[in-house]
């Protein structure tokens, strides 16, 4: 009896303590906002209430909002959901509930698990309730962050609210353990709720880090996430609140043809840009890329810098002011971004659009709901890159990028570029896909980039025309006289090149569609003599000596034999090759060209799902 009353005291005691302890909890919640997205999805309920609709429309908005953000970059459909009521749509001063909205649900979901564990062990009522008065104060007093834990309404959502719930359902499977009877309502419930929880939380990442880098890279990729999230709290002392990823990229078909308007096949990589990030309202943008110093670039000044032409500053710049131009409201924003990197640069693979897709899809996400679609992204980042980066590309770089997966683009209208997706798996041909580092970089090379697009436009002067793609091929043929006096021989020759490499494009897509992947490979050599022999980006003009491109696809030639298939890949005059390699002879290939180009010069890459996307 004796001891009976003391553990009555001891819970008074310490349920007055507990008490206190809420005290300051909840007079700070009377001072909380709204941050980061909060913003974005408060949005989507708020443009319903502003335009006086009612609960019907308020519902299909947040339903279609829920169905575009699972099909576009995660699985957390109810979380979603939750994150559009936030308080901040009903009432500006309603923010003090997020407090009460995360701490009630983690009380009662703590409090029904101690219960049904001390009924299971016949423990005391009077025990069971200390055991819950000194686990929550010790809970609450010592979180790691209270922000994220019971402030911020996104992250309460997920860290806290859906932690509660999750209580409340191990409590609901013991009872239907232990109860010893059928009870059809209870189990329909946690059934109800399970799925609830399985559409509230980042536990999806996992299925996307799989989807996007295969099994065998899941768990690699799952280790750079937490590298860059540390390294972001490590650079700007604060946790980050997203985490984005966009890949390199290959060309398969279509060489030099995306800038004359033509028709290209390329796919993204399973190498990308991983960033985590979080706003800031410095109105700069802050980047620091692993391994590089700090490039800041400030939002107020979004016109061309001359000291920034072919740096990562002017891709910044010009992103952000081309989606300034287009409409999205940057003012008074900014942004802190870590990022790491396994597209190697100068690889042809095309590490520059990854970081111009990358830098749009932040602002998209995190400024401008997910506004522009992944092709309107592809433009966004070439305009950068010839506008204030100062490299005159073509538009496939970027679409690949953004898009994602194995895509046929025609180029003919490039405001409204014509994208179609393939489903190819090159595993189930029996063939890999390697890219063929040569050893020279594309430092330096512009000139001679700029002079393929230079010469081709004198051919199209002669028609009164600005790309091959509106000088119809008869035309070109007919007048080849005049043609050669006004632009000269390389630059027929190179026209040659890009009319022939359209109808290849064409040609490959074809023969993917319809699974025969030895004409395939076949237009692939093709493609890879008509870039060596008409184009001529192989080797620098003037250079002999040092010829490591032309090298490389020799040595593949001669490694492959007559199977497979090798051409230059990208830009070219440097860079990288393309070789498509039997299964059962790629340890071997890789062995013998790094013997030649260097350890770490051949990359084995997967085709990747998934263009410019937001992991968490």
């Amino acid at each position: 009896m004796r001891n009976a009353r003391a553990l009555q005291w001891i819970a008074i005691i310490l349920a007055v303590l507990f008490a206190l302890s809420l005290l300051p909890v909840m007079a700070v919640a009377f001072y909380n906002h709204p941050r980061a997205d909060d913003y974005t999805y408060g949005a989507v309920l708020r443009k319903v209430i502003d335009a006086g609709q009612g609960l019907p429309e308020a519902v299909a908005a947040i339903a279609a909002y829920v169905r575009s953000t699972y099909a576009r970059w995660q699985g957390s459909f109810s979380a979603v959901m939750l994150f559009t009521l936030q308080p901040g749509v009903f009432s500006d001063n309603a923010y003090w509930l997020t407090t009460a909205l995360t701490l009630l649900p983690l009380l009662l979901g703590t409090g029904m698990l101690l219960r049904q564990l001390g009924k299971m062990l016949h423990a005391p009522r009077a025990t069971v309730v200390l055991i819950f008065l000194v686990l929550m104060t010790l809970s609450i007093q010592l979180v790691p962050d209270l922000n994220q834990t019971f402030y911020w309404f996104n992250g309460g959502c997920y860290y806290t609210f859906y932690y509660a719930l999750s209580l409340m359902l191990l409590t609901g499977t013991l009872r239907i353990c232990t109860d010893g009877k059928c009870r059809v309502g209870r189990t329909v419930l946690c059934m109800l709720l399970a799925f609830f929880i399985g559409g509230g939380n980042y536990t999806t990442i996992l299925v996307t880090l799989t989807r996007l880098y295969g099994a065998e890279g899941a768990e690699k990729a799952r280790a750079r996430c937490e590298q860059v999230t540390a390294g972001f709290n490590k650079t700007f002392d604060r946790p980050a609140e997203a985490l984005f990823s966009a890949p390199g990229r290959t060309e398969i078909g279509g060489n030099h043809t995306d800038h004359q308007h033509g028709c290209v096949l390329a796919a993204a990589v399973d190498l990308d840009i991983l960033a985590a990030a979080a706003p800031n309202d410095s109105g700069v943008i802050r980047v620091l890329s692993q391994g590089y110093p700090m490039t800041e670039v400030a939002l107020c000044q979004l016109t061309p810098q001359a000291e920034e032409v072919n740096t990562s500053a002017a891709l910044i710049r010009g992103v952000a002011a081309r989606m300034s131009e287009l409409g999205c409201d940057l003012a008074g924003k900014g942004l802190d971004v870590y990022m790491t990197s396994t597209v190697p640069k100068g690889s042809g693979l095309s590490s520059s659009a990854a970081y111009e897709v990358l830098i749009g899809t932040m602002l998209n996400e995190l400024f401008w709901e997910g506004h522009c679609t992944a092709v309107e992204l592809a433009q966004i980042g070439q305009y950068a890159e010839n506008v204030f980066f100062g490299k005159p590309c073509g538009l496939m770089d970027q679409m690949a990028s953004s898009v994602g997966g194995v895509v046929s683009i025609d180029f003919a209208d490039t405001a409204r570029p014509v994208v179609e997706k393939l489903d190819v798996d090159l595993h189930a041909y029996g063939y890999a896909l390697c890219i063929l580092d040569s050893g020279a970089g594309h430092e330096g090379l512009t000139d001679e980039y700029r002079a393929i697009t230079d010469e081709l436009r004198a051919v199209c002067r002669v028609f009164g025309k600005e790309v091959l793609r509106e000088v119809p091929e008869a035309d070109f043929l007919a007048r080849l006289p005049q043609v050669r006096a006004a632009a000269g021989d390389r630059a027929v020759n190179r026209a040659f090149h890009v009319y022939a490499e359209n109808r290849r494009a064409k040609a490959e897509k074809e023969a993917l569609e319809q699974g025969d992947f030895d004409r395939f490979l076949a237009l692939v050599r093709e493609s890879g003599r008509s870039s060596a022999m008409y184009l001529q980006n192989i080797i620098p003009t003037g250079s002999t000596a040092a010829q490591e491109l032309m090298v490389t696809i020799a040595l593949c030639e001669a490694l492959l034999a007559d199977r497979g298939a090798v051409r230059v890949h990208g830009g070219g005059f440097g860079g990288t090759a393309q070789a498509f390699v039997p299964l059962e002879q790629l340890d071997s290939f890789k062995e013998k060209t790094e013997a030649v180009l260097g350890q770490g010069r051949c990359h084995t890459v997967m085709i990747r799902p998934a263009g410019g996307v937001r992991l968490g």
